[in-house]
């Protein structure tokens, strides 16, 4: 099994564009913004933060435990699908629940259609 790590950038900072019009700024900033990311003024800015995700975990395990006697390909993919937006995270729980059953279950999946 592994370990997820959650890694958090967050940035705030106030670009001056020398425009009156909205769209126009907004255009210019996204355009500038990449050059600016990199200066040491805009790394220093950032606060980063690292910690475990201990949801993919816990969820992986439910997951596994309650489909453990009746697999069911698109009903697990119905509910990661309702449950995270984010397809990396689904795919994260979904093979770390995998792995479990597995592991835990002794489940030959060469016999079910994934």
């Amino acid at each position: 099994m592994a370990k997820y790590i959650d890694v958090k950038i967050v940035l705030e900072k106030t670009m001056k564009i020398d425009t009156d019009n909205l769209d126009e700024a907004l255009k210019i900033a996204e355009e500038d913004y990449p050059d600016l990311e990199l200066t040491p003024e805009w790394l220093d800015a950032r606060d980063v933060s690292i910690s475990e995700n201990p949801i993919i975990e816990v969820c992986a395990n439910r997951l596994a435990d309650l489909s453990y006697n009746n697999f069911d390909k698109k009903l697990i993919d119905e509910s990661l699908d309702i449950m995270f937006g984010d397809s990396e995270i689904k795919d994260y729980v979904y093979n770390e629940a995998l792995d479990i059953l597995k592991e835990k279950y002794h489940l030959d999946f060469s016999d079910i259609s994934i």
